[in-house]
């Protein structure tokens, strides 16, 4: 999973993450935006020890795969793998 929040909650975070060594999971930092992939007991840990709106988006890359009816109406419009 990815989790997006914002910069300034990284010292927290990377208290929690240092001691199970995952502080290289940063995947990307943009401006005052930082986001990581860890796995979901993870990412639900720290979405709980932030404040509200600390944690901007958390992404599920499993969840986001196409589903069989979206490849269906992709095959109708020529758009999808045959």
């Amino acid at each position: 999973m990815t989790i997006t929040l914002y910069r300034c909650y990284w010292p927290s975070v990377y208290k929690y993450l240092k001691p199970l060594e995952l502080e290289k999971s940063v995947e990307e930092t943009f401006g005052y935006v930082l986001s990581l992939n860890l796995p979901k007991n993870h990412v639900n840990v720290i979405s709980r020890m932030l404040p509200v709106g600390a944690v901007i988006e958390i992404v599920d890359q499993d969840q986001n795969k196409q589903g069989p009816e979206l490849d269906e109406i992709l095959r109708t419009y020529g758009l999808g793998d045959d």
